[in-house]
């Protein structure tokens, strides 16, 4: 039965590590769930310790029967992890073995948890990154357009004026031509009208 308990409390710290957010509330919920593998569950008390946050389990209080283990994560000592019973238990020197167990899965569920967080973080950044460049893109891209628009009114503008300067020149060489045929005739109003025109 002893052994059942064991097992449903590393699965409970499994799942613990599945539905916490941030390591202060996983290790939270820890300190509550290590005391139900123990033999003596209502007089057993836990206390964590990670890089100085200090996490108890309800109505913690410290005691002489007491065993501990450090809390070590990618070969790195965040903390550690002490389970206290309030009545002298010869019974937790003995199940040194299974606080070595729950050490080394805390710590691996903390390393899981700032991976994911890291990933989350990171996730976040290249969102930022791409919503940067896309707006960068964006606007060069209506920048382009602009141009475009602006290189097509000019060619238009260009073709127009050609339209424009082709008949003009005719009408400016047949008023020269006039000009020079009504000069030797005398008439003098016609050759004041296509002076105008020239």
């Amino acid at each position: 039965r002893l052994r059942m308990k064991e097992m449903k409390c590393l699965y409970d710290i499994g799942k613990a590590t599945e539905e916490s957010k941030s390591i202060p509330e996983f290790l939270s919920k820890v300190v509550a769930i290590i005391p139900q593998a123990m033999q003596y569950p209502e007089v057993t008390m836990v206390r964590i310790t990670f890089h100085e946050q200090v996490f108890k389990s309800p109505g913690f209080q410290k005691s002489q029967s007491k065993i501990s283990e450090n809390l070590v994560a990618g070969g790195e000592t965040l903390g550690i992890v002490e389970i206290y019973s309030t009545r002298n238990n010869p019974y937790l020197k003995k199940r040194n073995h299974l606080t070595k167990t729950l050490v080394e899965r805390i710590g691996g569920a903390i390393r899981q948890l700032e991976l994911e967080q890291a990933l989350q973080k990171y996730y976040a950044q290249l969102e930022d990154e791409v919503e940067s460049r896309t707006k960068d893109l964006e606007q060069v891209q209506e920048k382009l357009i602009r141009s475009e628009r602006l290189a097509a009114v000019g060619e238009l503008a260009s073709g127009v004026g050609h339209e424009l300067r082709n008949p003009l020149n005719v009408i400016r060489n047949c008023a020269y031509l006039l000009n020079m045929a009504l000069t030797d005739k005398g008439d003098e109003e016609a050759v004041n009208t296509l002076k105008v025109l020239d």
